[in-house]
């Protein structure tokens, strides 16, 4: 690709994530982050150290959250610190380094995995092969595609793909692992990748639980994943998201159904009174970064009662 057609991918690409997911990664140098979170995510980046990979979640995104339920994957994202300030973010349009505490805030609810002493610095050596690398769209997509087949319907779908010099996260961070070969063959049953032909994130626990990494526990208030009983990383962080995924259906639906219940029984001054408080409370919420689902509920209900 050549640097005009990138730089206009990067720039629609940038656009498009600004309306779908303004707390995308992809933007992540253009982020407004509030003094007190990044704080917080300088302190825990102290804790890390390099060659920890660190699994994340985009929030605030309605799209994300259906990606992440079709694929049955609770994290969207990984990445890899480097150095005591950096990480490697595998992603559009090309592999770059960003300050490790983007991806530490804590509504990414991030999880941190250890390598092994023996391995890290070739891992170290082999990522910083990666920088500047473009961003592979088509395998990124198709192993979604893949990922979906297989989680929803059992179907086993490999793509073919190319050798090129093109990357995706998954694939990038875990090739890296010098002993990733015999990773792969070892436990070959426990990963995607010897259905799909490529790493998903939900590798990421699977060799987890395997006692491949190492979860390093951090301070944020409460992690469902590493506060569960059982060491099944994988099995625990899926039953989370499909909690999560039937309460935002039924969120959503009661929203649009008390949402319309509430501009049907409003006529004249009471409509347009309804209909701002309604605009300024969820402008309000989203400036604070609150989803306010219960909030949302009450006013509904007691609105139209007024």
């Amino acid at each position: 690709m050549n640097k005009k057609r990138e730089d206009w991918v990067k720039t629609t690409l940038e656009g498009i994530n600004r309306i779908i997911a303004p707390e995308s990664l992809i933007i992540a140098k253009k982020l407004k982050i509030k003094d007190d979170e990044k704080t917080f995510a300088l302190y825990v980046g102290e804790l890390l150290e390099p060659g920890d990979i660190i699994l994340t979640r985009t929030p605030q995104s309605q799209i994300y959250e259906v990606l992440r339920s079709l694929a049955n994957s609770y994290f969207d994202h990984v990445a890899v610190v480097v150095d005591k300030e950096s990480c490697l973010q595998v992603g559009p349009p090309r592999s770059q380094l960003i300050p490790t505490y983007y991806f530490l805030v804590m509504n990414r609810k991030p999880l941190v995995l250890r390598v092994k002493k023996e391995v890290k610095e070739q891992f170290l050596r082999n990522l910083s092969l990666l920088i500047d690398k473009p961003y592979n769209y088509m395998k990124a997509a198709s192993t979604w595609l893949s990922s979906v087949l297989s989680e929803r319907l059992k179907l086993v779908c490999k793509f073919p793909h190319e050798k090129t010099d093109k990357l995706i996260c998954t694939d990038a961070i875990l090739g890296a692992l010098p002993s990733i070969d015999v990773l792969r063959k070892k436990h070959a049953k426990e990963l995607d990748y010897d259905k799909i032909g490529s790493h998903t994130l939900n590798d990421f626990l699977a060799l987890a639980d395997l006692a491949e990494f190492e979860v390093v526990k951090l301070p944020y208030p409460f992690n469902m994943i590493t506060t569960s009983e059982t060491r099944n990383y994988r099995a625990t962080a899926k039953r989370i998201l499909q909690k999560e995924s039937l309460f935002s259906s039924i969120v959503n639906l009661n929203n649009v159904i008390q949402t319309s219940q509430i501009l049907s029984s409003t006529k004249g001054k009471r409509y347009r009174n309804a209909y701002r408080l309604v605009f300024a409370v969820a402008q309000a919420m989203k400036m604070m970064r609150i989803k306010g689902v219960e909030l949302f509920h009450i006013l509904s209900f007691v609105w139209p009662k007024i």
